[in-house]
């Protein structure tokens, strides 16, 4: 038994009136049609010009193949001066590329708000009935028991073929950045790290005024850098791979959320998920 990877990618183009070709991209389902999640300059010709046509380039593709066939098309009409696309390729969000970060920087900074707004603001996010909303609208969106209990009956005495159990373990390992984490990307993460060799000297003295440092009998003796944060389940360091700036290694939640800009929150669920927060692609390190 032989399982191939979902040909489930297409690449598509966006036409204005007069036939003329402003975006390339790529996606599945219903990305082509979509208005959703699209940069300024797309929303302003669209704006322009009344609406847009969505032409199916290519269907049927691995995303390589459509990554690699989006960048060509991209690269073939970039010439014209029409196109709205960031980059040259869209296996990468915009936000992630230092100068599109840059640039939206720049034209955030000076954005005042009143005083009204940031209370409304502040009332809105951060009391107690915002996040059990939150947190019902969560559970709402997740699997419901009877749902579960199926699946659980359905898996019973189900075995996997050899072939069919290599191909999950060859997937699984395309997941994991242990492939990419040669001993140079570990010398150059560890170079990178803001935070190696440096400790947190008001942790150390909280930790001493309630007494929990008591000498070499506390189990804590000795590894004070595992107060140093927040930490995964696993207690583990975090290793990050990001397309411009390369490989980086964080002790804790709170330093690598601290390093890349984010809430600890972006980085646990990029974390738990193996996605990405900021263009940075995280996981636990093993």
């Amino acid at each position: 038994m032989t399982t191939s990877l979902p040909k489930e990618y297409y690449v598509y183009l966006h036409v204005r009136s007069g036939g003329v070709i402003f975006y390339v991209g790529k996606g599945r389902g219903k990305r082509a049609q979509s208005t959703a999640n699209r940069n300024a300059h797309w929303k302003a010709v669209v704006a322009k010009y009344g609406g847009f046509e969505s032409r199916i380039v290519a269907k049927g593709l691995l995303e390589k193949d459509a990554i690699e066939l989006e960048a060509k098309l991209i690269a073939e009409h970039r010439p014209l001066g029409f196109l709205t696309n960031i980059l040259d390729r869209g296996d990468v969000a915009p936000s992630s590329n230092p100068e599109v970060a840059a640039k939206i920087s720049r034209s955030l900074k000076g954005v005042r708000r009143s005083d009204e707004t940031k209370a409304k603001l502040k009332a809105v996010v951060r009391t107690k009935e915002w996040r059990d909303k939150l947190s019902e609208s969560s559970k709402r969106r997740g699997i419901s028991q009877a749902t579960r209990d199926k699946i659980a009956k359905a898996q019973v005495g189900r075995k996997h073929s050899s072939e069919t159990k290599k191909l999950m373990s060859e997937k699984a390992s395309m997941r994991s950045m242990d492939h990419l984490m040669t001993p140079e990307v570990k010398k150059l993460a560890a170079e990178r790290n803001a935070f190696r060799g440096k400790k947190r000297p008001e942790v150390s003295e909280m930790m001493k005024s309630i007494g929990a440092f008591k000498g070499e009998k506390n189990p804590m003796y000795g590894k004070g850098y595992l107060q140093a944060g927040s930490k995964n389940h696993m207690a583990k360091p975090i290793n990050g791979l990001h397309i411009y700036y390369g490989a980086a290694q964080w002790e804790t939640l709170s330093s690598a959320a601290d390093a890349i800009g984010v809430t600890i929150q972006a980085i646990s669920q990029a974390v738990r998920n193996n996605g990405r927060s900021k263009g940075w692609r995280l996981e636990m390190a093993s």
